[in-house]
């Protein structure tokens, strides 16, 4: 098993030391994000998926090719080469090989400072939804009205987060199972449904987004 955590400090020296090709650049700017003390709390927002662009996805090709997962070109393009690559990495830290890269799977890429000092633990939680039935005993409180709907975010569960689900499946905005587990499938269609409506996308279903969702 790697020490997915060491290379975050070392990113920069590691590459420059081994040579790579075309990386140098790209290392160089994840060295002054360490300096300047931005944490890994910025990645945790952005979620990457098949046809994603942009220097999040240089980010994550840099890293899955220091640690010897990619060998594609750092393009910025998330393409089938950076998915096989992610979902390799996933396989191996005990993640759900979806091969999209969500705050679980940035939590083990990069984990925060206190987390470095911490013993590495394999995980137990995939990164995606459970595709299997959902369990008879999920303990929640149920919505009892529209007009205190609870604050939803990731890795909650229970019948308010399958109501969740099935207003955003008929909305053609989620096609995951109804299962009553917040995952990342159910995180990108909310964040989708914010972007679409002009709210604040965060992928946290808070007042304003289910107001929207009632109406």
């Amino acid at each position: 098993m790697k020490h997915w955590g060491l290379y975050r400090i070392a990113i920069a020296t590691l590459i420059a030391a081994m040579g790579l090709p075309g990386l140098q650049q790209h290392a160089v700017a994840l060295s002054l994000k360490q300096t300047q003390a931005v944490n890994s709390e910025d990645k945790l927002q952005t979620t990457l998926r098949p046809g994603a662009v942009g220097s999040s996805v240089k980010d994550i090709q840099a890293i899955l090719s220091l640690m010897g997962y990619y060998t594609g070109p750092i393009n910025g393009t998330y393409d089938q080469s950076t998915i096989a690559a992610v979902q390799q990495l996933q396989t191996e830290i005990g993640l759900t090989a979806d091969g999209i890269v969500g705050p679980v799977t940035w939590q083990r890429i990069l984990p925060s400072p206190t987390i470095l000092n911490q013993p590495i633990q394999p995980a137990t939680q995939p990164e995606t939804e459970n595709t299997a039935e959902p369990a008879p005993n999920i303990e929640t409180t149920p919505i009892e009205t529209a007009g205190n709907p609870p604050m939803l975010r990731l890795e909650d569960r229970g019948t308010d987060v399958q109501r969740l689900q099935n207003k955003l499946k008929g909305l053609n905005f989620y096609s995951g199972p109804i299962d009553g587990v917040f995952g990342e499938q159910t995180e990108a269609a909310v964040a989708d449904f914010q972007r679409q409506f002009g709210l604040e996308v965060d992928g946290i279903v808070g007042a304003a987004t289910w107001q929207r969702l009632l109406q």
